[in-house]
């Protein structure tokens, strides 16, 4: 049985005698008809279906005709950067850790950025504002960073630290059972604001205990 090879052209199984030999001496890529043809001007290729980007959703003609195994998948280099960077988003966001809000405790969705600690600007603007009560009742023990509520509160196990009774993280301020940060020992007698003599506690029990301290 004769050797044969594929053509790169028209993609037929014909035997090398169909083949015009190279400048090497090896039979040509393109059988004898679709060169003669490609010198004519001819096109011997048989035109490919047109396709629906998955992009952009606009219908397009592939132009890698010679090789219908490796059909463009895109309409354009625009749409095959943009299935690129999902894809590689998408592998980050599957490889990130499961995250918490530092502040009120909720679970942070994956696809929120990589070096965020609070799940909204809400929370955000909560510790900041956190912090600033602690630094503003007594200058000389500012916090050396973010006081972080949920930090506190997985540290107490969500338990109030005056009453001893559980909290409730879906509670807010100004709930009375909202969990708010408390000193052990109070600025007034020389407690710091160090994240040793922070503890979690009820509002009510918060304020219940400055009114008797």
């Amino acid at each position: 049985m004769p050797e044969t090879q594929k053509c790169g052209r028209c993609r037929q199984d014909l035997p090398l005698d169909c083949y015009a030999p190279s400048y090497r001496g090896k039979p040509g890529t393109w059988c004898r008809v679709c060169f003669a043809a490609w010198h004519r001007g001819e096109d011997t290729r048989q035109p490919l279906p047109a396709r629906v980007c998955p992009i952009c959703s606009e219908q397009f003609y592939p132009k890698q005709q010679d090789q219908p195994e490796h059909v463009a998948t895109y309409c354009s280099r625009r749409c095959k950067d943009i299935a690129k960077n999902r894809a590689a988003r998408s592998r980050r966001i599957e490889s990130m850790p499961d995250r918490w809000c530092l502040h009120c405790g909720d679970y942070m969705p994956r696809t929120m950025r990589a070096d965020a600690v609070f799940c909204s600007d809400v929370c955000n603007s909560a510790a900041h504002a956190v912090t600033r009560v602690h630094a503003s009742r007594k200058a000389e023990a500012r916090p050396s960073r973010l006081v972080f509520r949920a930090e506190i509160a997985e540290r107490d196990d969500w338990t109030c630290g005056i009453c001893g009774e559980p909290v409730d993280k879906r509670l807010t301020h100004p709930s009375p059972g909202y969990g708010s940060i408390d000193h052990v020992v109070a600025l007034a007698a020389g407690g710091g604001n160090e994240i040793e003599n922070l503890q979690l506690a009820h509002l009510v029990c918060n304020l219940r205990k400055r009114q008797l301290g």
